[in-house]
């Protein structure tokens, strides 16, 4: 069972990915990958850590992208 803090963590992630898929299908690839991502993210996360480091890299990604790449 996992812990409170995995579980808040995942409905923030979670969440996250959906408004940047709903984002992304309109305006930006990068926030549609990285939607996509954040919430596949969670079924394949070892240990608290590992998924509070991808979730935070993934949710600041798509606006890296877009400011150095577009």
């Amino acid at each position: 069972m996992p812990a409170l803090s995995e579980l808040l963590f995942g409905i923030i992630f979670s969440i996250l990915g959906m408004v940047y898929i709903v984002y992304g299908r309109k305006n930006n690839f990068y926030f549609l990958l990285a939607g996509f991502t954040l919430l596949a993210v969670s079924f394949f996360s070892l240990d608290l850590i590992t998924y509070l480091i991808t979730g935070v890299v993934l949710a600041i990604a798509p606006f890296l992208l877009t400011h150095f790449l577009d």
